[in-house]
């Protein structure tokens, strides 16, 4: 009994399925005939070819986009305004990338495709890449030691960004996002004896950081191209520091003299000494290429940190006045800048309709 129920639904599965490829070579075989019938002049003929194959979701995309060319075509040579306007809103709600073909289509066709809104309302995109952060020291400081020197070396981090795109007049957009960022340095500080001009103490320590950014500009398109379009951008950023620390096993070779020359220590949680909150400006440049119903990105961008990072003075004690959690340092005044190279996608989202009259 069972094996009777499977081969019957197995009969029936088959049965329909060969119905359907039955539908879809006649509804094919009807597109095809009701383009050359159409190109014959016979445009009352069209519709009873293809309107219920249209009706009934037998045509792929691309079949039912030429089916309602074809529909909306016979529609205005028989002065069927209102089904034209229709079935016109129907086929730019099908595909949201359709454009008139300027050396085929007659002038009427463009002129009612263009009666209705086809960009997109908006964008929204998510992107990510590498950042490079650099000191821009205010003021430097020491131990009081007369012969030293120091240097900030250049750590690469993470940038990942969600962002969102509307354009308010043509080729303008209005560019807000959200950043998460992970900005690092190293700073390395020798200590030379006066005399033998040797070193005679050094560290090596590396912050790592944690960024929330609120990024607002405004994007310039440099051309109406819909497939490859170049822009450049201006704006500024809100930033908000969420984590800031010295990772641990930092080694710091420490005063000559005393009983240990070498020191280790563990993580050490810098963020009270920080700023939280700090303000960029930005600008940058990138380019678009379409996909989909979207596009891929590349961009650079160069964020100026506006405001200090550094809180001055914290961390000091009446006991050590120049040390800062042990590590043998005092804190630099110093703004933090950023280059950074992102790739992403970008999504359009449509909502076709007739346009006013102006």
């Amino acid at each position: 009994m069972k094996k009777l129920l499977r081969l019957l639904t197995l009969l029936i599965f088959s049965i329909f399925a060969l119905d359907a490829l039955a539908q879809e070579e006649r509804c094919t075989q009807n597109l095809e005939e009701a383009q050359l019938r159409y190109d014959e002049g016979r445009i009352q003929e069209v519709a009873s070819l293809v309107l219920n194959c249209l009706e009934t979701n037998v045509f792929d995309k691309a079949q039912s986009v030429q089916a309602l060319r074809l529909l909306i075509l016979s529609s205005i040579f028989q002065h069927r305004d209102e089904q034209a306007d229709d079935l016109m809103l129907e086929l730019i709600s099908t595909d949201h990338e359709f454009v008139p073909d300027e050396a085929l289509d007659p002038v009427e066709f463009i002129n009612l495709y263009n009666s209705y809104r086809t960009k997109p309302i908006f964008s929204i995109g998510i992107k990510g890449g590498q950042n490079w952060s650099f000191n821009d020291v205010q003021q430097m400081h020491t131990v009081g030691q007369q012969g030293w020197k120091k240097e900030y070396s250049i750590i690469n981090g993470i940038q990942i960004g969600l962002l969102f795109e509307y354009e308010f007049k043509p080729r303008w957009i209005l560019y807000p996002e959200i950043h998460y960022s992970q900005k690092r340095y190293t700073k390395e500080e020798i200590f030379m004896g006066i005399i033998s001009n040797k070193e005679i103490s050094s560290s090596k320590i590396e912050e790592d950081m944690i960024w929330i950014e609120l990024p607002v500009s405004v994007q310039y398109i440099f051309t109406n191209n819909t497939k490859f379009k170049p822009y450049a951008f201006a704006g500024g950023a809100v930033t908000y520091l969420i984590s800031a620390e010295y990772p641990g096993d930092n080694s710091i070779r420490d005063r000559p003299g005393t009983e240990s020359s070498q020191v280790q220590l563990a993580t050490i949680n810098s963020i009270n000494d920080r700023n939280k909150l700090n303000f960029d400006a930005v600008g940058g440049a990138g380019i678009k290429w379409k996909l989909g119903e979207g596009y891929l990105t590349v961009e650079a961008r160069f964020n100026y940190q506006l405001t200090s990072l550094t809180v001055d003075g914290n961390g000091l004690t009446a006991a050590e006045p120049d040390l800062v959690h042990g590590l043998w340092e005092w804190y630099d005044s110093f703004k933090q800048h950023s280059a950074i190279i992102m790739f992403g996608y970008t999504k359009n989202f449509y909502n076709p309709e007739k346009l006013k009259p102006k």
